[in-house]
């Protein structure tokens, strides 16, 4: 699943469709998606009680000291 994911964003971004990320809101996004398809993969396919990835997903980035 990872790899197809990949693939994916990788199609997306040649065909224009994506850009790749370059600022901290771009990789917040991003890192939105994949969690948000793992949880849509874990609620469609997942018995109840072994979903362990799903509920939505929160981001939060901290700048590194030093760097803006």
């Amino acid at each position: 699943m990872t790899e197809a994911a990949r693939q994916a964003f990788a199609v997306l971004q040649a065909s224009g469709n994506l850009t790749p990320p370059a600022t901290f809101a771009d990789w917040d996004r991003h890192a939105k998606m994949w969690v948000l398809t793992y949880g849509a993969y874990f609620e469609a396919f997942g018995l109840p009680g072994q979903r362990y990835v799903g509920g939505g997903a929160d981001t939060l980035s901290i700048p590194w000291p030093g760097i803006l």
